[in-house]
């Protein structure tokens, strides 16, 4: 069984983002409660049995579960707290100075370092595209063949001994340019041209078009920022790049952008205060009001809703 907040509706088909849940009648009484299907969360009988523990198990439907997932991967190393305390009775004890926190390494995985098996192994391989202002870059590609920059690894290969790049015989291979943040400027446009532009030989072919691009125009670039970065963003995180590209970007309509991403801007007070929407709305714009009055700007200089705890 599962706490009121993980309850999962009732329903008699399998849909999309939804297991079924049939509504079959049967209920039973424990810890001085009453418990339906709905209580049940989901779980695999095989790994029940096998680890004899629960694991939970959910469907991946969405981007959701793979982001959660890997905020457990890069939260860092299994860590402890220690002090060091010493047996005299009459020595005066610094418990600021004696206190320690180190990684905690348990046996199985130190016998997995020990023997050198893999830690972790990815397919298909990601190759990291740096972004570099001119005069900057590390190295040169004359050829320009009509590729995005994020696509050019699918087709060719870096080749460290020979030819800096050759055309893909083998394997599949994905690219990622790096993702920068509005703050910085140039690089920040840089990386926004090149989602577009393709193949690109120079700098100054990049600024060489006839006409302009648009990719300023309206909100849609700001708009695809967001969505991107609610992929893999927290949600604090989140709304803190909000906040950044509201004061070092021109956004026409901030309340808009605001309302269309509400859900994943608030996620974390959704888990906590459930389906009081007036209170989740109320956390997020005050997030999000503490983190514009840390920049030396006020809310009333950008087109938000002000709110009070007495709307809720």
């Amino acid at each position: 069984a599962t706490s009121g907040i993980f309850l999962g509706p009732f329903a008699p088909h399998l849909v999309t983002q939804r297991e079924k849940r049939r509504n079959n009648g049967r209920s039973v009484y424990l810890c001085k409660a009453t418990l339906h299907n709905d209580c049940v969360v989901p779980y695999n009988p095989y790994l029940f049995a096998k680890f004899n523990c629960h694991i939970n198990v959910e469907i991946c439907s969405s981007i959701k579960a793979v982001k959660y997932l890997y905020k457990y991967i890069y939260k860092g190393h299994d860590r402890v707290l220690f002090q060091v305390v010493s047996q005299e009775t009459n020595v005066s004890v610094d418990e600021i100075s004696q206190f320690q926190s180190a990684r905690w390494v348990s046996p199985p995985e130190s016998a997995w370092h020990f023997f050198g098996f893999l830690l972790n192994d990815i397919s298909p391989s990601v190759v990291a595209l740096h972004l570099h202002l001119p005069n900057l870059q590390s190295l040169l590609n004359r050829d320009g063949p009509t590729y995005l920059y994020s696509k050019f690894p699918k087709h060719h290969v870096w080749n460290y001994g020979y030819l800096p790049w050759e055309p893909r015989h083998l394997c599949l291979s994905v690219g990622r340019i790096l993702c920068t943040n509005p703050a910085e400027g140039e690089r920040y446009y840089l990386r926004l041209v090149l989602l577009h532009v393709r193949g690109p030989t120079s700098f100054n072919a990049l600024k060489t078009v006839d006409g302009a691009y648009g990719l300023l125009e309206g909100d849609n670039a700001i708009e695809e920022f967001l969505q991107e970065g609610s992929t893999f963003q927290m949600p604090y995180a989140l709304r803190r790049l909000f906040v950044t590209l509201l004061v070092h970007y021109e956004v026409g309509n901030p309340r808009f952008l605001l309302e269309k991403f509400s859900t994943q801007l608030s996620e974390d007070f959704q888990c906590t205060y459930g389906s009081n929407e007036k209170l989740v709305h109320y956390k997020m714009i005050t997030s999000i009001s503490q983190s514009i009055e840390s920049v030396g700007k006020q809310q009333a200089d950008f087109d938000l809703p002000l709110v009070s705890y007495e709307d809720i």
